[in-house]
């Protein structure tokens, strides 16, 4: 999960070439504004090259950890943003409040492990 996250925000740094289905982005585009606003469900199937360059396999906690320290500190440092495949150009602030709806979602999902007593 971490290192997904840390994938997200590279992308809206370094850009990536995400082919997207034409009537996708026209509907995503009407929509972003409720998708960044409201909290984002579980679910959302990626097309198969955003999967393989968002969706990293096993990866181990504090790798995935690093990672997302690494990216979160180029985040606050670099101030380009390349258009989102599906949403296209966002504001800073779209951006931020994306990225947020993004980790929210996913880190709602977490379970602690339990621990031995």
């Amino acid at each position: 999960m971490f290192q997904h996250l840390a994938n997200g925000l590279n992308t809206a740094i370094d850009g990536a070439n995400i082919p997207f289905p034409f009537p996708i982005k026209i509907l995503a585009r009407i929509f972003r504004g409720l998708v960044i606003n409201r909290r984002m469900r579980p679910g959302v199937k990626l097309p198969p090259k955003a999967a393989m360059l968002l969706l990293p396999g096993d990866t181990a906690t504090q790798a995935g950890l690093a990672e997302l320290l690494k990216s979160l500190d180029r985040w606050q440092t670099e101030t380009t943003r390349h258009p989102h495949f599906a949403f296209g150009k966002l504001s800073p602030q779209q951006w931020e409040k994306l990225q947020l709806r993004h980790a929210e979602m996913h880190l709602s999902l977490a379970v602690p492990r339990a621990t031995q007593s």
